[in-house]
């Protein structure tokens, strides 16, 4: 994913599966453009063109997509590092 840093993403998992949580998140987020902003940032960053070519590996974008997926399980534990 383009950041380690900064937050890029809004995972489910991050709120324990809590439907509630994640609501009230996303209701901050709304409030503020500060905190909305945040999750921008990462396009600023280097790690941006690595981001793109991962996304332009393939004419076809959903399939790019899925290796986001994969990325993400992969950094996160869920998926053996290849």
């Amino acid at each position: 994913m383009p950041s380690s840093t900064t937050p890029a993403l809004i995972k489910m998992s991050d709120f324990n599966d809590d439907m509630q949580a994640l609501a009230e998140h996303l209701l901050e987020l709304s409030r503020s453009e500060a905190e909305y902003g945040e999750y921008f940032k990462w396009k600023e960053e280097e790690a941006m063109d690595e981001f793109q070519s991962i996304l332009d590996m393939t004419a076809y974008k959903y399939t790019s997509l899925c290796r986001v997926c994969e990325r993400v399980a992969k950094d996160n534990g869920l998926m053996p590092k290849s």
